[in-house]
């Protein structure tokens, strides 16, 4: 240790005790360590081999290791040279007396050992034993098999240019051993190891996970040996990043055996999901191959987010793997990464709303709307205002609330009281504001305008049924529907137009312009916009349409575009197959029938709710 005497008797950083406790006086070792002794290890000819970041033992040069006589003094026959260039963390001693040592070192005696060596029984390099680049982070555990192979452990994330976190094992030649695969490993160091009779594997450390599994800080592994060239899947089946992150990071896991090489393809899809993502605008494509060398568990690719300055909700990228090394496809070849809106902002929900002045309930809902981002809590004062033209008490009562939205919140809406006179008079306004944002938000459409219509006069407000509208590439049309709400009263005219994301007008649909009316009392319309059906295997791909331009006092309120993906029929067999909630419980085991239905089997009694 880092001592330096022993119950009043000098004894620099190492001593031997009787098996009663008591000091054993005739374990002399003179002025001892310069420095700290981290590691001791027993020969079995009684032997002392100590392990540190001292540089003089006994005052002699020997730099991070030395062997002591069963007395204590130096042994002169045991000469490591030049030593270590840094920390010796553990030392131990094979069967055949060669000397393994690990640490934080990267040269033993000028030779490039980088933090695992072994050396002979008189203290010279074994340059037999080869770690290549060795670990890049700090070694400090090590345990030897029966079968000779070593298993290795730290604070590193790759051993020989190969992904190993935390644990890796070596052949006796030190190379590393590519029959057992510890997956994704640990996710935080690894400070002990102990092999078992029954080459199961005991280690402990600072880790909470290992290979995905919550672990916390110990775990057994299965020893043995793998055969084969394993199968490759994601590690994860979903990931999730925040819009302001640069990267998501993607893990691909080969499984089982890790003889030879094998590659797959990962590319990027648009996202089947209710708010794709779009290429180029919020994330960077990705279509590239992967390669996994012997020895390779795992390969990780950066998906590039892009941060724009529109307020959106979360939106999804698909992922898939294809083109698989005959044989290794595994079971997760599709994944999900989220990208989670940074822009929160407060905003009434359009520019202006309208109300019949004889509206039954009396009163007019104002929608306000969270947008983007909605963690945590955050609250805006809602007021009615005096200088519109509609006069407070005699049209609307006055309103000055709170608005307040909780944890994943946003949608609220404030009722403003309307008054039914009996004078004729035209159109009035109440000026709307929102003002004092308290918590993580920002203010948008900060203030608005109810419009109060004179009895039976109202033209409404106009928004398309959903934001996403999904058609098969072979369905000849996709049909969109705008609604039209808060007033039905008069003929009003809407622009509308289509416009590219990854899809492209004229090789997957036929792109549209035109006006969208709305007669005196309609609420409901339809748009057909022509999709053409290719022979190209593309995936999924997308375009958007607009409305826009109401006439006659209609005002165009959120979500005032759609976004329609077109599904590839050339890959239906990569589209997503089961539908609904799926099963309440584990599922074991799955099989088609005659007439492709899919069979299902496992711990679970109930699918799809039923």
């Amino acid at each position: 240790g880092d001592f330096a005497s022993y119950n009043g008797y000098n004894r620099s950083r190492v001593a031997r005790l009787n098996n009663d406790g008591t000091l054993d006086k005739g374990f002399d070792i003179g002025t001892g360590a310069d420095f700290v002794i981290n590691s001791v290890a027993l020969q079995p000819d009684g032997k002392i081999l100590v392990a540190g970041d001292f540089a003089h033992f006994n005052e002699e040069p020997l730099a991070g290791i030395a062997r002591l006589n069963t007395d204590g003094s130096l042994d002169e026959s045991f000469n490591p040279g030049g030593g270590f260039n840094d920390s010796v963390r553990l030392v131990g001693v094979q069967e055949d007396g060669r000397i393994l040592v690990g640490g934080f070192f990267t040269e033993v005696n000028g030779v490039f050992r980088n933090r695992v060596a072994r050396l002979m029984a008189d203290g010279s390099l074994d340059h037999s034993f080869d770690v290549g680049t060795g670990a890049n982070g700090s070694v400090y555990s090590m345990d030897v098999q029966s079968d000779g192979k070593i298993l290795i452990g730290g604070s590193f994330s790759t051993f020989n240019n190969l992904n190993r976190n935390g644990i890796v094992r070596l052949s006796p030649d030190g190379s590393v051993d590519t029959t057992i695969n510890f997956g994704t490993g640990a996710n935080g160091s690894v400070l002990d190891i102990v092999v078992l009779p029954n080459y199961k594997i005991l280690i402990g450390g600072g880790f909470t996970l290992f290979d995905g599994l919550e672990r916390e800080y110990f775990a057994q592994l299965h020893g043995g040996i793998i055969d084969g060239r394993g199968t490759l899947e994601f590690a994860e089946p979903f990931y999730s990043i925040s819009e302001t992150g640069t990267n998501a990071t993607v893990r691909v896991v080969r499984r089982g055996g890790l003889s030879g090489a094998v590659n797959v393809r990962i590319n990027t899809l648009l996202s089947a999901g209710d708010t794709p993502a779009v290429p180029g605008l919020d994330f960077e494509s990705v279509d590239r191959v992967l390669d996994f060398p012997e020895g390779e568990v795992m390969q990780t690719v950066d998906v590039d987010i892009l941060d724009d300055s529109e307020v959106e909700p979360n939106e999804t990228i698909d992922l898939q793997l294809s083109d698989f090394t005959d044989g290794t496809q595994g079971l997760q070849s599709r994944a999900l990464i989220e990208i989670v809106s940074d822009d929160s902002v407060l905003s009434f929900s359009a520019p202006t709303y309208s109300i019949g002045e004889g509206v039954k309930s009396g009163f007019a809902r104002i929608q306000v709307d969270r947008l983007g981002a909605n963690i945590g809590e955050t609250s805006v004062a809602f007021v009615t205002a005096t200088n519109g033209t509609a006069e407070a008490v005699l049209d609307f009562q006055m309103v000055s609330n709170t608005v307040e939205f909780t944890d994943g919140e946003i949608t609220k809406s404030v009722n403003v009281p309307i008054v039914d006179d009996i004078e004729v008079e035209g159109i009035e306004s109440v000026v709307l504001l929102l003002t004092n944002v308290i918590g993580n938000a920002i203010l948008g459409l900060e203030e608005s305008a109810l419009q109060i219509v004179d009895n039976d006069f109202a033209p409404g407000q106009f928004y398309f049924e959903s934001p996403t509208f999904r058609v098969e590439e072979t369905a000849r049309f996709a049909t969109v529907t705008v609604l039209r709400t808060n007033g039905y009263t008069g003929l009003v005219e809407l622009d509308y137009s289509t416009s590219d994301l990854t899809a492209v007008a004229g090789d997957d649909y036929r792109g549209i312009t035109g006006k969208l009316v709305f007669g005196d009392g309609e609420t409901i319309k339809s748009l057909d916009i022509p999709i053409l059906d290719d022979t190209v295997e593309e995936g999924a791909e997308a375009f958007r349409i607009r409305i826009f331009g109401a006439t006659g006092g209609g005002v165009v309120i959120p979500p005032n575009f759609s976004t329609v993906i077109v599904l590839d029929n050339e890959l239906l067999d990569q589209l997503p197959g089961p539908k609904g909630d799926g099963a309440n419980g584990p599922v074991y085991a799955v099989t088609m029938d005659g007439g492709n239905n899919a069979l299902v089997a496992g711990e679970f009694d109930e699918i799809n709710a039923v």
